[in-house]
């Protein structure tokens, strides 16, 4: 069977779905647990929503028809927004608690994106089809990865992206030139005239970047 399970601290566990091809996704700090499967009413749609300890599942969409394929779930940490890529059409929908679309991107290529996003409504998204990163904001819109990359840094050959915190900092693993693997973290290098754009919180405070390996 396909099951969709929640772990307590304490060891102790719940089922959230029992039915066929469901999944949970992420959790927010409220305890809020994202999930999307078919649609218990219509089984030709995908539903996308949470499931809250207090209240059971709560829809946010019906996610369109299954010949979508959703991955990359994922919700804020207050709760307030959910968001979800669809890998056959290579959109990225990022959804209000209420269900109404607060952004819906349709990426530069086809692929299969995997989206890492923050609390500052920053996404980054690495593609497993072919080696294209993109870093997106409200703001600044798409940016590619490797132009906000210092030009010092090209001794590395990305495999894997694994995190993108609220300070702008992506974690990785990568391909030295020199043969060796290593994990990586990729920060935000503030000048004194990029201090203002540091209180933004914008894509611009990415113009520079600084690798350092563990």
């Amino acid at each position: 069977g396909s099951y969709a399970m929640a772990w307590h601290q304490d060891g102790s566990h719940e089922f959230l779905s029992t039915a066929s091809g469901w999944g949970a996704g992420d959790i927010s700090d409220s305890g809020l647990i994202t999930g999307v499967g078919p649609n218990p009413m219509n089984s030709n749609y995908t539903s996308i929503g949470y499931w809250d300890q207090n209240r059971g599942w709560h829809e946010i969409t019906d996610g369109g028809a299954n010949l979508r394929q959703w991955t990359g779930l994922s919700i804020s940490d207050d709760g307030q927004s959910l968001a979800c890529m669809d890998w056959r059409y290579s959109e990225y929908f990022v959804w209000n608690s209420d269900g109404s679309v607060r952004h819906r991107l349709q990426m530069p290529s086809q692929g299969m994106w995997s989206p890492i996003s923050n609390e500052r409504g920053q996404v980054f998204f690495d593609n497993f089809s072919n080696d294209e990163p993109l870093m997106w904001s409200p703001t600044e819109g798409f940016t590619n990865f490797y132009d906000l990359l210092d030009p010092g840094n090209n001794v590395y050959q990305w495999f894997s992206f694994s995190d993108f915190n609220d300070n702008g900092v992506i974690t990785a693993t990568a391909l030295r030139n020199d043969g060796t693997i290593r994990n990586v973290w990729i920060e935000p290098v503030p000048e004194p005239a990029t201090l203002a754009a540091l209180t933004i919180g914008t894509l611009a405070l990415l113009r520079r970047r600084q690798v350092r390996s563990n």
